[in-house]
């Protein structure tokens, strides 16, 4: 009786632009979607559901209800949103093309040869294309099998960054373990060393991608470490190598809680974001913080391209295979 009232419901909404014509798919947070949601309402769209992501699709169909094309109509609803979240939609009037937007939340773009991809994380085409497109923040990308075109949020043209993803699909994979943390558990040794390729010789480690003169580092006095899940565990670890090695006072927070305890933290301290995808939302908030503050930060990360690496002061890859 459920399913019968819902499609009962889907049937009496007005649909000025056409019933089932738009398909959206949404990851984060729309944190003003009920203010939204009442101006749909008001205007007499019923929706079915009490989520964000049905907010945003009526909102596309709203706009291109007026006649604009799906990647217009993308650009107008995401400026409207509040919080952090990234769009993909595709139209039945235009099946060949796929439109998407980020704010705060993870988008790539896979580039193949006659076929394109988006995803989250390059490990979700890794098995098709190693070449990959950096998307800002507040950009609207819309790609075919052929073109790949990424504006801002105004439509200015936006030229993004590409780059070669140098680990194939086997890090991807669970290469025979049931769980992914088992995987890595037995990768330990393994990604340690990998790490270490091309940066230790002779005695002396050379960390050339850090960006930060000596002067700087030799006036970090006190070191904070952002992270989540298993990358906060992580950070327990370094804190105790960190205040063995520097003396200098090492700090380690869960991301999610850094912001909202209002952290002392000033342009002689170093905030180093750890975050296996590069992506990870509560962690990315944190760096931001972090740099509002004036505070250095280092990110350590496996996925080249990704947001905390692009966002942070300098960067050290685990260059994991």
């Amino acid at each position: 009786m459920g399913d019968a009232r819902r499609t009962e419901r889907r049937q009496r909404a007005p649909a000025p632009w056409g019933a089932r014509q738009l398909a959206v798919v949404h990851n984060g947070i729309i944190e003003n979607f009920g203010l939204l949601r009442a101006e749909l309402e008001a205007g007499g769209h019923e929706l079915v559901s009490e989520t964000d992501t049905e907010v945003a699709a009526h909102l596309l169909e709203l706009e291109m209800g007026t006649g604009v094309d799906l990647t217009t109509a993308m650009r107008t609803v995401s400026s409207r949103l509040e919080g952090a979240f990234t769009l993909v939609a595709v139209s039945s009037a235009d099946p060949d093309k796929v439109v998407a937007a980020r704010r705060n939340s993870p988008l790539v773009v896979g580039l193949g040869a006659g076929e394109n991809f988006l995803g989250s994380d390059v490990a979700a085409f890794i098995e098709h294309t190693r070449e990959a497109l950096e998307l800002g923040q507040d950009q609207v990308v819309t790609i075919t099998r052929d073109d790949v075109d990424v504006t801002d949020f105004a439509g200015n043209p936006v030229d993004g960054r590409r780059f070669h993803v140098d680990w194939d699909i086997v890090a991807a994979e669970k290469a025979g373990y049931d769980y992914f943390m088992l995987k890595e558990i037995a990768e330990q040794p393994r990604a340690v060393a990998d790490t270490l390729l091309g940066r230790f010789s002779g005695g002396r480690l050379s960390l050339d991608e850090m960006r930060l003169s000596d002067d700087e580092l030799r006036a970090v006095d006190k070191i904070i470490i952002v992270a989540c899940g298993t990358a906060f565990h992580a950070g327990l670890v370094a804190k105790y190598a960190i205040e063995h090695w520097t003396r200098i006072p090492c700090e380690v927070e869960l991301a999610s809680e850094f912001r909202y305890r209002d952290p002392i933290v000033d342009r002689d301290t170093m905030v180093i974001a750890i975050s296996q995808s590069g992506e990870t939302m509560d962690t990315l908030m944190a760096l931001r913080h972090a740099r509002e503050q004036r505070a250095k930060v280092l990110a350590i990360s496996n996925t080249n391209g990704s947001t905390i690496p692009r966002e942070s002061d300098a960067v050290l890859y685990t260059r994991r295979p």
